[in-house]
């Protein structure tokens, strides 16, 4: 029987920094599994439902809203960067019982390929509501819901690897999540999650003593760090400041990035190691290389932060967000193709830092014996694999019963579409690689190239060839012609919508899920489209992806909705291609 404890009983007495450190660790322990219930009221279940964002459907009036000057039509509502509002829950952990805590969801991709049911992320602030919360020494956890990850193990044991060589980086547990909502959810179990440590003033005093600094959190910075002028105001939009900013501050990112994008090879080397913590730079783009993550500062351009140390006026890099560590983020690629990218060029397309700091001499040498000690140390394959295994021994029956839960609640999964047990990709993309066999694909690859008998890969998003990405030189992104294909992406969304709900209806839980995730993907598309932004063509490759399936599934079915569904997803799907041509 469980032993309860208020949460204000556990803060009475407040405990020594060295006792909140002891106790954080025992319960960050990457390979052990909690189990928890959050319990919300259902008012507050309701009132902590996405703001302003979301897959179609949110949003007041109507599904779309023209553009200002006659552009296409936007979908009304629809973000990307979703508002999550706090609301005041309560928690148990294992025998602890947590009272008055913020609950929210949280994420971004992960939670839109999620939002149709309710496994879903979440962040948990022990501090919200109570003046010095904290829980074991922690103020907020993040519960990722892998979501975008069939082996369930990917974020831990990339956490691991990146703190086994040596760069500040979360600490995790898993968390076998139950939800009680009073009329909503009797205790119903969502599944297993990754409870991940936040980087805020918690961690930073654990690693740099000093918490006093800027911390940073950029996105879309696709070509690494990006020079935008000498006002502050395109710095805060990019960089995302986590807190204001001195004016000292400010200076000295403009001047980083400056020095970066507009120094001559001289005054960069001659600076360089002025605003950068070279061997912290050196060690996380060796271990961003190593597991070939993509979704990150060598991809995308986003999940990592950088912390301006106010002790030594340097920078420094922070790992976020490895659910698609080991090879798997598709869009640059399967991961048996990223097991062999380069460690010299791990990058997708152009970034100024790492070229620039592996092209002087003594940063090259140095991230080459870098690389040679970490590969018996951190990247060992017997030492990692000890990792995933206890890992993986872990989750393995916290997982038969989220997918015995899954069952009872919508019948069986079937394979494809986004998630756990497909993985993140579009059908066909073969059997898909274990962590554990990326490891040892990806250790023999690096050893050639150490030996100097192989140079890699390049990787490149959504490459030419086999699907999922090619291999190639830096690539230039053609944007798609919004005048192509947004009004079809938006006809699409609406008739895939309509197509989910019959499926619904009829007991077709594949079918309403692929349903939902094509309407997702081209309503998202459409509204980048219109932003002109540059995601715009990553958006366009995953509908067409998306359409191809939704139609391959919806073409099987007798209904004249359905048939119509696969009629236009197809024609979606070729739009995507022709607007890119």
């Amino acid at each position: 029987m469980l032993r309860f404890a208020l949460l204000a009983g556990l803060l009475v007495a407040a405990p020594s920094r060295a006792a909140s450190q002891d106790s954080a660790a025992k319960l960050l322990d990457t390979a052990r599994v909690w189990k928890v219930e959050l319990k919300l009221s259902a008012e507050n279940w309701q009132a902590m439902q996405p703001k302003g964002g979301g897959p179609p459907g949110f949003g007041p009036g109507g599904p779309v809203r023209p553009q200002p000057g006659g552009g296409p039509p936007r979908p009304q509502g629809f973000k990307f960067t979703y508002e999550f509002p706090y609301v005041r829950g309560a928690a148990s952990f294992e025998a602890d019982t947590l009272a008055d805590l913020g609950i929210r969801f949280k994420g971004n991709g992960t939670y839109m390929v999620s939002a149709g049911g309710i496994k879903r992320p979440f962040r948990l602030d022990f501090n919200r509501y109570t003046d010095g919360g904290q829980y074991r020494g922690l103020k907020a956890l993040s519960l990722s819901n892998n979501a975008m990850d069939a082996s369930r193990i990917r974020e831990a044991a990339a956490y691991d690897v990146f703190r086994a060589a040596g760069v500040p980086a979360p600490r995790t547990t898993f968390v076998e999540l139950a939800l009680h909502v009073p009329g909503r959810f009797d205790h119903q179990t969502l599944g297993l999650y990754t409870a991940v440590e936040p980087i805020d003033k918690t961690f930073l005093k654990r690693h740099f003593k000093n918490a006093k600094g800027l911390l940073l959190k950029p996105e879309n910075l696709r070509n690494g760090l990006e020079y935008l002028g000498e006002e502050w105001k395109p710095y805060a939009e990019m960089y995302g400041a986590k807190s204001e900013p001195t004016e000292a501050e400010k200076r000295r990112l403009i001047a980083f990035a400056k020095l970066i994008n507009r120094s001559d090879d001289a005054a960069f080397q001659k600076e360089i190691g002025n605003y950068l913590d070279i061997d912290n730079f050196l060690r996380f783009l060796a271990t961003t290389a190593f597991l070939a993550h993509y979704d990150s500062f060598i991809g995308f351009g986003h999940n990592y932060l950088m912390y301006l140390n106010p002790e030594t006026h340097k920078f420094h890099f922070l790992p976020w967000d490895l659910d698609h560590a080991f090879g798997g983020f598709f869009p640059f690629g399967q991961p048996a193709q990223l097991a062999t990218a380069s460690i010299l060029h791990p990058h997708g397309g152009e970034n100024k830092l790492i070229d620039r700091v592996l092209a002087v001499p003594r940063f090259k040498s140095a991230y080459l014996d870098l690389f040679k000690k970490l590969n018996g140390s951190a990247f060992e394959t017997e030492r990692l694999t000890k990792v995933l295994k206890a890992c993986e021994a872990a989750v393995k029956e916290p997982v038969a019963r989220e997918e015995q839960a899954t069952k009872e609640r919508a019948g069986p999964r079937q394979p494809g579409g986004f998630g756990p047990p497909g993985g993140f990709g579009p059908p066909g993309f073969g059997r898909p690689m274990s962590p554990a066999e990326f490891v040892v694909e990806r250790n023999k690859s690096i050893a050639a190239q150490l030996a100097g008998k192989s140079e890699g890969t390049v990787p490149r998003p959504f490459g030419f060839g086999q699907p999922g990405g090619g291999f190639g030189p830096p690539m230039a992104f053609k944007q798609p012609d919004p005048a192509k294909c947004v009004a079809i992406c938006i006809k699409c969304a609406a008739e895939c919508d309509a197509c989910a709900k019959l499926c619904k209806e009829a007991g077709d839980a594949a079918g309403a899920k692929a349903c939902r995730d094509c309407a997702r993907a081209c309503t998202l598309f459409a509204d980048l489209c219109s932003e002109k932004s540059p995601r715009a063509f990553d958006a366009c490759r995953l509908c067409e992806q998306l359409c191809q399936d939704c139609a391959a599934i919806c073409a099987k079915s007798e209904t004249e909705e359905c048939k119509e569904c696969a009629k236009l997803c197809r024609a979606c799907a070729a739009a995507c291609i022709a607007s890119r041509r």
